[in-house]
């Protein structure tokens, strides 16, 4: 059984074989207006999930030996997350290096006034870094806020039944 016929047995509608290594969502018979199932393709393996009727993720494996193109598809894509990940890391240490510890108007719109932050100063406007700090084998990731936006405020409306 190849892996389309396999995703199709568990109510996938899918006509095509998905990127490999990316999982990816796809509509489902029993909810076809939505995109219910998930189907991850590793080329000689493959993981199915009808979010509506499995509990747990199916496994599908290939009837034919393992085959090298699959495996360098596999490979290439491996490398280049890696390399995308560590092009962020360089990123988030050189960003944090330039930091400084000072207050910022986030910490004080949330009623912390005497925090203090890494700050990074960029074009004259005042940047909070907060790392994240990795898991391996994820290497460190910041994420920047400039401002707290204050949330939108509705127009008053009248309450019904207090008349």
């Amino acid at each position: 059984m190849d892996f389309i016929s396999f995703c199709r047995g568990h109510g996938i509608i899918i006509d095509q074989t998905p990127p490999i290594g990316v999982w990816k969502r796809y509509r489902t018979e029993d909810h076809p207006n939505k995109k219910n199932g998930a189907v991850k393709w590793m080329g000689t393996y493959g993981f199915v999930q009808n979010h509506a009727l499995d509990t747990a993720v199916s496994v599908w494996q290939s009837d034919k030996p393992d085959d090298l193109k699959f495996k360098k598809f596999i490979q290439a894509a491996t490398d280049k997350t890696q390399e995308t990940q560590e092009r962020a890391a360089k990123k988030a240490g050189w960003i944090l290096n330039q930091c400084e510890l000072f207050t910022h108007e986030y910490f004080l719109r949330k009623g912390f006034p005497d925090e203090r932050g890494n700050v990074w100063f960029k074009d004259d406007e005042k940047i909070l870094v907060i790392p994240i700090l990795p898991r391996y084998p994820n290497p460190l990731r910041c994420s920047r806020a400039t401002t707290c936006r204050p949330r939108r405020s509705h127009a008053p409306r009248p309450v019904s039944g207090l008349a």
